[in-house]
């Protein structure tokens, strides 16, 4: 089947459905979702049925190896049905064998989408909780790091004659704030790192749940 062929039997399969068969878009994008009767028609409640071809140029895909089709110009059929159909998934298998491809020599495989990760208020907030604990626990880190340096320049310059009594008892004391400081900030490390390691199993629990 030419790639004609191909355009003509979808958008005949799709006008079918109910869908505006729209132009396409005279700019260069990656995707045929990054133009407008996609972009802006998905927002909102208003139902939209639309399908239309739309040139994506993606030139880093064809820069690798001895590919000659350096322009990596592609051709998207792109169809959007708002509301959703109960059956959308059987009615895609339909544009495939309305195409004349056999599914039982070709394996087919819907995978789930994540637009739930972004639609979810709750997600979100798990999601905030959890970029806090990791920002907690890379401040944690570091405040250890900073506090080691006293702690260990005071042990080397005690091995050195280079104060009198005076010194030394200020790099004693130097050493023990810096000592307990550094205990200090690693119960908090500690503790959060229990913390982020429970949300993570809490997560992966109820995603197992699901």
């Amino acid at each position: 089947m030419s790639l004609q062929n191909l355009i003509m039997n979808l958008q005949k399969f799709w006008a079918g459905q109910g869908c505006y068969l729209a132009p396409s878009y005279d700019v260069e994008v990656g995707a045929g979702t990054m133009t407008p009767d996609t972009f802006f028609r998905v927002l909102g409640k208003r139902a939209w049925r639309v399908g239309y071809v739309q040139p994506s140029r993606r030139p880093k895909d064809g820069r690798y190896g001895e590919n000659p089709h350096r322009v990596q110009k592609h051709h998207q059929f792109q169809v959007i049905i708002k509301p959703s159909p109960a059956d959308i998934q059987k009615i895609y298998i339909q544009s495939l064998v309305s195409l004349g491809i056999n599914l039982k020599d070709h394996d087919l495989r819907f995978d789930e989408d994540d637009w739930h990760i972004v639609l979810d208020p709750m997600h979100r907030k798990r999601s905030t909780k959890e970029r806090r604990i990791r920002l907690a626990l890379k401040v944690g880190f570091w405040l250890v790091l900073v506090f080691s340096l006293p702690l260990m320049g005071s042990i080397i310059l005690v091995l050195f004659p280079l104060f009198g009594t005076e010194g030394e008892t200020a790099l004693a004391r130097v050493h023990g704030y810096s000592a307990l400081l550094i205990l200090v900030a690693s119960i908090v490390v500690m503790h959060l790192t229990i913390a982020y390691l429970q949300h993570t199993s809490e997560q992966s629990s109820k995603e197992i749940r699901k």
